[in-house]
């Protein structure tokens, strides 16, 4: 049986979200405020209230822009993908982990060589992601490398997210 959700609009933010994860209680967004600056926020699900955690610049590129998050609850790291500064086409991308304290970035791989659409992190700690071909990957969490699983068929476009449902691991 399929279960719908309710969607309820919490709030307007003055923020241009690009990714976002939750992961310790909290909704996890990094955004652009008003200036273009990145910022690392999070969002209380419950009252939809925003706290700034802190601006940053992403993985220390400031024209790094975050597209997908996911948090590991074994290694309890929050993984981030990004547009890599490091193909000469800006089309691959880059993986990274994101401290959630102090919103600090740290490359894990600066160009995977393909663009993943999205990307999610299972009960176990494996990483894997969709890429441009509709390719499912696994991600090595450690190197960024990526095994190529099986071909959805299908191929994405634009902004992608999924995850897994932590209850029942699929």
């Amino acid at each position: 049986t399929t279960k719908l959700a309710q969607v309820t609009r919490l709030k307007s933010v003055q923020e241009w979200a690009t990714a976002g994860a939750y992961a310790k209680e909290n909704y996890y967004v990094m955004a652009y405020d008003n200036s273009f600056n990145p910022v690392l926020s999070t969002i209380d699900l419950e009252t939809g209230e925003v706290k700034l955690v802190t601006s940053c610049s992403l993985g220390g590129d400031y024209a790094l822009q975050a597209f997908e998050m996911s948090y590991d609850v074994i290694s309890r790291q929050m993984f981030m993908l990004a547009n890599s500064q490091y193909d000469p086409e800006m089309y691959a991308s880059a993986l990274l982990t994101v401290d959630l304290a102090t919103g600090e970035q740290k490359y894990i791989n600066k160009n995977m060589g393909r663009h993943i659409y999205a990307m999610a992190i299972n009960a176990q700690g494996e990483i894997y992601g969709v890429d441009d071909r509709g390719m499912l990957c696994k991600i090595d969490k450690t190197t960024g490398d990526i095994t190529e699983v099986v071909d959805t068929g299908l191929s994405p476009f634009y902004r992608q997210s999924m995850d897994f449902d932590r209850e029942t691991g699929i």
